[in-house]
Formats: C-alpha cells, structure tokens, sequence
C-alpha cells in the first residue's frame, strides 16, 4: 500500500495512502456536481467536503493503526521464536548459538571499523566500499541491539499515543 506523508496545520504528520486521495477527489467532483445542479450551495459543499475529508483520514489512521498492530506481531513472532528455539530440548547447538555467534561477529566488525575510521585512515581507492560496508554494518548492530534490548513496554506505549490520537482526531 503507497503511502503519501502531508502535514496537517497542527504539524502532525499523517498517512494518507492512494486510494485516500482517489475517494477524496471522487467526493470532490461529486460536490462539485450538487453545486453545479443547484442541489448544494458553496457554505454546505464547503462543510459537506471537509466532513467526507476527516471521515477519509479517520479511516485512514485505522489502517495505519492496523498495519502498526501487525508489525509488532510480527517482531513479537520474532522473539517468541528465538524464545522457543532456546526452550526446546530437541534444538542443535549450532541453531541454539548461531545467531548470537553472528551478532557478536557484526558487533565486533562495528567496532573494528570505528577503531580503523578513528586511528588508521581508509585506503582511497576502497573509501566508498568501506563506507557503504560501515554503514550496512552500523544499521545491523542498530536492528541487533533493537531486537536484544527492545521492549514490549515501547511498543504497548506507542499504540496507545496512537490510540489516543485517533481519538484526538474523532472528537
């Protein structure tokens, strides 16, 4: 699903996808039509649009909420498999091990790579690929550390300022 960021006045940011924009332009020229025909004057097409407008963000933020409830199943999925590789007494060592033996390898290469950016300078003709490598490692520590360290709590207190904000926007 495309997703289109506007800002509103406030300054809060909202998720407006494709077919948001296709069913607010369809309401408009429908408006357009009752104004046109006599069936409407320009104060109630004014009101009767910006009501089909909050309705249309409203579902909107519904479907952000959704899709934000399925990410976090997702990475609670993630977890509760580690969980339940680690419990299981039928699990090899290597399966066990294995992916903490890679983050510490990813997590060592961030740091010799810290160390050869801070005291030794980057051949020239490899600067680019060293870089580019830098950074990739640096996103893998970041998701490494997220998934090790994150919360559950983080996530129960993001979908409620969600939750609370789609209130803020019914009212």
């Amino acid at each position: 699903m495309d997703t289109i960021k506007s800002f509103s006045p406030s300054g809060m940011v909202k998720n407006i996808t494709k077919e948001s924009v296709g069913k607010l332009f369809e309401s408009g020229v429908e408006i357009f039509n009752k104004v046109h025909d006599g069936k409407m004057d320009i104060k109630q097409a004014e009101t009767a649009f910006k009501n089909r407008q909050l309705e249309i963000e409203q579902e909107s933020e519904q479907r952000a909420v959704e899709l934000e409830k399925a990410y976090l199943a997702d990475v609670s999925d993630a977890r509760s498999v580690n969980s339940a590789i680690q419990r299981s007494k039928n699990a090899s060592w290597l399966s066990k091990n294995l992916p903490y033996i890679l983050d510490v390898a990813i997590i060592g290469a961030v740091i010799v790579m810290i160390y050869i950016v801070v005291f030794h300078q980057v051949i020239e003709t490899n600067k680019e690929i060293f870089y580019s490598s830098f950074g990739a490692l640096l996103a893998l520590a970041g998701q490494i550390m997220n998934f090790h360290r994150g919360t559950s709590k983080d996530s129960e207190e993001s979908n409620q300022a969600m939750r609370d904000e789609i209130k803020n926007l019914k009212k």
